[in-house]
């Protein structure tokens, strides 16, 4: 798909000669326009909870929530907990965003930071060894109870980071040839539904390198259309 959209973006792009875009500066929109349309997914699967529950959904097909879980399912993975000092981190290091932690095949609850001093001063909803729980400190974990989770078992289920898109190429008469056989090629991991939203959100990053108002504000207005409509 990255090659499609590179050269879609390149036609748009020169249309009454606009300008150019190197495949450099593709690879750098490139992996913008993806995080911030992996980034928005979660945003789009909250409000199609919400809708659901209204039961504004009624068939299988526009059943939005349904398909972000699939598309997020790509990108979900296990890693350990390792201990440092008296945090847990992820040993993954794409690690993007928590789903839940399980110790010895029981899952913990996430408790808020706030909430914390209370709950371990009250023996009625302390964490024990059959209801652990855990904090969360900006991607760090401290775990409850302390003392009786030990070694390397504590297993988080999370979402992943995209890989980094990469169109390579080979150079030919001093012009960048596609060349998906190179060893760093990385195509979208985005699914092929979601080819318009990378091709506008390129357009959009590329409009403002060339300048190029008109090209800024088509891809705006296409953004604010896609948004208006999600919310009908």
């Amino acid at each position: 798909m990255i090659n499609q959209v590179y050269t879609t973006v390149l036609a748009i792009i020169n249309k009454d000669n606009r300008g150019y875009i190197s495949p450099i500066e593709f690879n750098l929109y490139a992996e913008m326009a993806q995080l911030s349309i992996f980034e928005d997914l979660f945003h789009k699967y909250s409000r199609g909870i919400v809708k659901q529950n209204a039961r504004m959904y009624h068939s299988e097909f526009s059943d939005i929530p349904k398909h972000i879980r699939e598309v997020l399912d790509i990108f979900t993975d296990e890693c350990n907990l390792v201990a440092s000092s008296s945090f847990w981190i992820p040993s993954a290091s794409d690690f993007y965003r928590l789903i839940k932690l399980d110790y010895n095949q029981k899952e913990l609850e996430e408790i808020s930071k706030l909430d914390i001093n209370r709950v371990l001063n009250n023996n009625l909803v302390a964490p024990t060894n059959e209801y652990p729980a855990y904090i969360n400190l900006g991607g760090k974990y401290k775990l409850y109870p302390s003392a009786s989770i030990v070694g390397n078992q504590v297993l988080a289920t999370y979402i992943r980071k995209p890989r980094q898109p990469k169109w390579t190429y080979t150079t030919i008469s001093g012009n960048p040839l596609f060349n998906p056989s190179a060893l760093d090629y990385q195509d979208f991991e985005l699914p092929y539904s979601l080819f318009t939203d990378i091709v506008i959100k390129v357009l959009g990053y590329a409009g403002v390198e060339i300048r190029e108002a008109d090209i800024i504000q088509l891809a705006q207005a296409v953004e604010t259309s896609n948004t208006n409509n999600e919310q009908l």
